[in-house]
């Protein structure tokens, strides 16, 4: 079973048939990946949820920011046009006037003041909202990325070009399709059959009769029917 994050028992999906011969790079071992394809649905949608809020947000602050430049341009207008009247000398107008025109400049100039402060508050809490969400939607497709990479190591390929021979467990049993293994388990051995090197016992009684360079043939209990040729080497 291949290393993935919290994850400890895995189910067989998939085994290559023993005796098979099969390349590099061919699947020999499969595990189901429904739990964590489970996982990388939910983690899926968090992120597009996330990201469509983050959309929507930036569109509602624009939006938001566009109508307070737009009533800050208008106060600012008024504010201009207050300090204009507020500039005509009082000896060109009455005393109820004059008093009229400071006042109109303060309140224009207080809603100018406000405006401003309104538009940079708005603006500092929607980049907080959005970095938050941002933060979220990253988190998401960081889980997202090494979920897809833990569903594609499920399928596990031949290192090399080899034979397939099951490998016994404790209990002396090969493991088969829809049974459960823990991290750690070897399912597999993929010996390659184009060199190999026996060693085995000969009676005592026969010991004389062997010799270096002496014709063997071997056979492989996983592979009853197919005899290989071999010398002794010594």
């Amino acid at each position: 079973p291949p290393i993935v994050p919290d994850m400890w028992d895995f189910k067989i999906a998939f085994l290559a048939e023993e005796g098979t011969s099969v390349r590099n790079g061919q699947p020999v071992v499969r595990f189901d990946p429904s739990p964590l394809q489970r996982q990388l649905d939910e983690k899926q949608a968090e992120f597009e949820e996330a990201s469509q809020k983050i959309s929507r947000g930036r569109l509602e602050s624009s939006d938001k920011g566009r109508d307070l430049d737009l009533q800050l341009a208008e106060a600012a207008s008024r504010l201009q046009k207050a300090q204009t009247k507020a500039e005509i000398p009082d000896e060109l107008r009455s005393r109820i006037e004059a008093q009229q025109a400071a006042l109109e400049l303060t309140l224009a100039q207080k809603e100018v003041a406000s405006l401003k402060e309104r538009r940079k508050s708005v603006g500092t809490a929607e980049t907080a909202s959005l970095r938050s969400l941002i933060s979220q939607r990253d988190r998401a497709l960081g889980r997202v990325t090494a979920l897809r990479a833990a569903i594609e190591k499920m399928t596990v390929k031949a290192p090399q070009d080899g034979i397939v021979i099951y490998k016994t467990g404790w209990r002396d049993e090969k493991r088969k399709v829809g049974d459960t293994v823990w991290w750690g388990e070897k399912l597999i051995a993929l010996p390659d059959l184009a060199r190999l090197r026996g060693e085995g016992d000969v009676d005592e009684a026969d010991g004389g009769a062997i010799a270096a360079g002496q014709r063997v043939t071997l056979r492989l209990e996983a592979l009853p029917h197919r005899d290989f040729d071999a010398t002794v080497s010594r």
